[in-house]
């Protein structure tokens, strides 16, 4: 308890320090300009929670962020995918870094243009400092845990898709609480 106090001196020693950071060190932009736009980009050490209804597209946005920070800015990103298997977030990521529909990408009788550029991806798919951990029985703790053991790696980034199925520990509350208590204790 005693580590989360801190004198204003320190204070104004963390905020100095942040400033010097240069912005590609401080933020991790989303891909997204209006978005980045608004937030800045992804700050180091936040959670952000993307919440929407089924079939929207949350996959989707995780799969272009973490591609984006992949690719472009040459972050470390631990993904967690709950709902997927690893073959279908292997696709994701190939049609996101492709630009190419999934039709594309399950198609076996592709042109070979699509061909090439889906190997030119590849390449670049198995360059990138991409972990994937597709489990759809994790708990909150199992998450905190492998990101623990990764995170001397130097992860710049954690995806966790998706939050609610996340299997809860201990005594069971509403989903509501229980859902809560999980992205509190991430």
């Amino acid at each position: 308890l005693a580590d989360d106090v801190y004198t204003s001196r320190q204070l104004v020693d963390m905020e100095r320090r942040s400033d010097e950071l240069s912005e590609e060190e401080a933020h991790i932009p989303t891909g997204i300009a209006k978005l980045d736009k608004y937030i800045g980009g992804l700050d180091r050490g936040s959670m952000y929670v993307i919440a929407a209804s089924t079939r929207i597209g949350k996959t989707v946005l995780g799969v272009n962020v973490a591609a984006n920070a992949l690719i472009n800015h040459n972050k470390r990103v631990l993904y967690f995918s709950l709902e997927m298997s690893r073959g279908q977030m292997i696709r994701r990521f190939y049609a996101c870094m492709g630009e190419l529909g999934m039709s594309e990408i399950k198609d076996s009788n592709r042109d070979k243009k699509t061909t090439k550029l889906l190997e030119k991806v590849r390449q670049k798919f198995a360059s990138s400092e991409l972990l994937i951990c597709c489990r759809g029985s994790l708990t909150h703790l199992d998450i905190r845990s492998l990101t623990r053991k990764y995170l001397h790696t130097g992860l710049d980034l954690v995806i966790v898709d998706y939050l609610q199925i996340l299997k809860p520990e201990g005594k069971s509350f509403s989903r509501e609480r229980e859902v809560a208590s999980m992205s509190q204790s991430l």
